[in-house]
């Protein structure tokens, strides 16, 4: 049985597969101590701290917003101040929101799927987003 929290699978109960990947073999990782991060799928079993994933289509259920139409807000971060980016190469990655202010290549964003329902705060010192 898959124990699930949100959506989100933790890693003893199933790891991810390559059919759980992206086009690109991303997933969304929780780490312990850094949140939603993005990972190879057969990268996740390497990691201790990653302890639950989710296929990125199951996290991203909104349509996504146009940076020219607005710009995220800390409001749209989770706590370290991030959202999901969308460059105009059509890669996603996980970046602060302010990076929206002087990157032009970053082309759309989302708020981040929501914790696992067991989450934790972060340790205060790690509450960062490159």
């Amino acid at each position: 049985m898959t124990k699930m929290t949100n959506g989100w699978i933790h890693r003893e109960s199933r790891l991810p597969a390559e059919a759980d990947g992206d086009a690109d073999g991303k997933v969304f990782a929780w780490h312990a101590y850094q949140g939603v991060m993005l990972t190879q799928w057969d990268d996740f079993p390497g990691n201790s701290f990653n302890l639950y994933w989710l296929r990125i289509a199951d996290g991203l259920d909104a349509p996504w917003i146009a940076a020219t139409d607005r710009k995220p807000t800390r409001e749209d971060s989770d706590v370290f101040n991030c959202v999901v980016a969308r460059s105009r190469y059509d890669e996603i990655s996980v970046t602060g929101f302010h990076q929206f202010q002087r990157n032009n290549d970053l082309t759309h964003w989302l708020p981040l799927p929501p914790p696992p329902s067991d989450f934790k705060e972060p340790q205060e010192n790690n509450k960062k987003c490159p």
